[in-house]
């Protein structure tokens, strides 16, 4: 009887947490909600064309003391129907915008990667006039000019103009990936080793330096499994908590927070 009073009193204290946790996250999503659309309607967001929104981005960073070179993006998705493409394509234009080399996006399940890649691709075509063979590239997984092994000469080093670097990844590039170069004897349990399972994978994937920053969207702070061995200094910030909702109002606010951020390299 007693035990049974005591499952009880559990299952009640589980329940009110499980809800008070519940109502404040609705809260937090429906401040968003209004603020989104608050915005919306106002005078300076209906005024903010394609055509400021470089000049915007350069006068809220320019006093910024770092930028990062390369930006993850992990998505939190369960389908195809979780997915604002013209969400993410605002992303990639904010990132050329904001001097960023590389953006990564990833998603566990893959389906912007099998599913709707294409349809990403195209819509950047369309809708980011900037954006054309000279000035941005896809990642070797992609690109329809490179195969896997002939990776990708990427815009990090002196004499490249302005460049972006799109690449996207599912859960296939982290420990499926690592498990193929293990069973395909490309890696020996003596090779494992950092500098030989990087160079391994920048024969794949191109020289990719890891990401100084990681956008993650939803609640929980979760690497999904990302490149396990490209986060090791990388810096986890929440950006929204719904891709729908996402602003470059939000996406400064994590610059701001990413440039205060003190990396220790393991001191």
């Amino acid at each position: 009887m007693e035990s049974m009073i005591l499952k009880a009193i559990w299952f009640i204290i589980h329940f009110i947490v499980d809800l008070i946790e519940s109502l404040f996250y609705y809260g937090l999503e429906f401040r968003e909600n209004f603020i989104y659309f608050i915005k919306n309607i106002s005078i300076d967001s209906l005024s903010r064309s394609k055509k400021n929104e470089l000049a915007y981005i350069e006068a809220r960073i320019n006093d910024l003391k770092k930028l990062p070179k390369h930006i993850a993006v992990i998505l939190n998705i369960n389908n195809k129907k979780d997915v604002d493409l013209s969400k993410l394509v605002n992303l990639v234009s904010w990132s050329m915008n904001s001097n960023v080399n590389f953006i990564s996006f990833y998603d566990y399940k893959g389906i912007l990667k099998n599913q709707l890649a294409s349809s990403f691709h195209q819509l950047i075509k369309d809708k980011l006039t900037l954006n054309n063979d000279e000035n941005l590239v896809w990642g070797p997984d992609y690109n329809l000019k490179a195969s896997l092994n002939e990776g990708v000469e990427f815009p990090h080093r002196n004499g490249f103009i302005k460049h972006l670097v799109i690449n996207i990844y599912s859960s296939y590039d982290s420990y499926s990936l690592f498990n193929k170069l293990l069973t395909d004897d490309e890696l020996s349990s003596k090779d494992i080793k950092i500098e030989n399972v990087n160079k391994k994978i920048s024969k794949l994937y191109g020289n990719i330096p890891e990401p100084e920053l990681a956008l993650y969207i939803g609640k929980t702070t979760c690497t999904a499994g990302f490149l396990p061995w490209h986060i090791r200094l990388t810096e986890f910030i929440q950006i929204s908590y719904k891709l729908k909702n996402l602003t470059l109002d939000k996406y400064i606010r994590v610059l701001y927070k990413y440039a205060k951020c003190e990396q220790r390299y393991g001191k």
